[in-house]
């Protein structure tokens, strides 16, 4: 890939992980210093690239990458999608959980203003995320930015998924029952309060609800299905606890009906 990185003006490649999609690099540009650049891979969905960047280009006031150039590169292993954004530089949440494993009420309460602010701009562009997890989000300080938006959903636009799966695109760790059974009719701001307040209680307890080490998939599973799971119970922060354990709720109809509502009850409470 060298002779693609030079074509386009890159030094200090450095390869920062290789998903379904895409291989993601950092890099530094002279013309904008450091950059993300995303190869992606050969037989992907090109509809589903496509709606990827006009969501990050229609985003420009939520805490997310900037896209500053995509196109097509030609090189000796063949022509090539690529995406070139701005690199954040902050630390990735799944590497800070490793480390740190819990985090106080006040942190929580710093992630979730920022992330409920972001799903509610979401929601008012008919945006679903549909993969927020800790991979997918970045710390820089004390301010959160939600990256990835490869599987996210247009919700005016017809759906890229067929309706006939049996799955839809999901992080089944993350992804609320309505997403993972590809129950369209169901999908909307309310799974990326389910992710995020999932995220939330991990970050409280140390450890995912419906997993422990170990779990196979098909566990895993039975317990999202299932949908119980041990309560917060520290009572000194029981609203905060209470609107938690109501956003990961098994199902969609039980958590609040849309991020504007979730995001004024929590503004309440904190």
């Amino acid at each position: 890939m060298q002779e693609c990185f030079n074509k386009l003006g890159l030094e200090n490649v450095v390869l920062l992980k290789s998903a379904g999609q895409k291989d993601v690099y950092r890099a530094t540009s002279s013309k904008i210093g450091d950059v993300v650049i995303k190869i992606i891979k050969p037989n992907q969905n090109a509809e589903r690239i496509e709606r990827e960047i006009e969501i990050i280009e229609r985003l420009k006031n939520i805490n997310t990458s900037i896209i500053h150039n995509h196109g097509y590169i030609e090189c000796e292993k063949g022509k090539f999608k690529y995406i070139i954004e701005s690199f954040i530089d902050g630390v990735c949440l799944k590497d800070y959980l490793e480390q740190v494993k819990t985090l106080s009420y006040d942190e929580v309460v710093i992630f979730l203003t920022q992330m409920l602010e972001i799903i509610e701009i979401l929601e008012e562009n008919s945006i679903v995320h549909r993969d927020i997890k800790p991979d997918n989000i970045i710390k820089k300080d004390e301010k959160y930015f939600l990256i990835d938006f490869g599987i996210a959903r247009e919700l005016d636009k017809v759906s890229i998924t067929p309706t006939a799966n049996n799955y839809g695109p999901a992080t089944v760790m993350y992804a609320p029952m309505e997403q993972i059974e590809n129950e369209k009719h169901l999908i909307n701001s309310r799974a990326d309060l389910y992710s995020t307040c999932l995220i939330a209680y991990e970050m409280i307890t140390g450890h995912n609800p419906y997993y422990e080490e170990g779990d196979n998939l098909p566990q895993i599973m039975r317990k999202i299905e299932k949908g119980k799971f041990k309560s917060l119970e520290n009572t000194e922060y029981q609203d905060i606890n209470e609107f938690i354990e109501t956003c990961i709720n098994r199902f969609a109809g039980r958590r609040p009906s849309s991020a504007l509502i979730a995001r004024k009850w929590f503004m309440d409470i904190k």
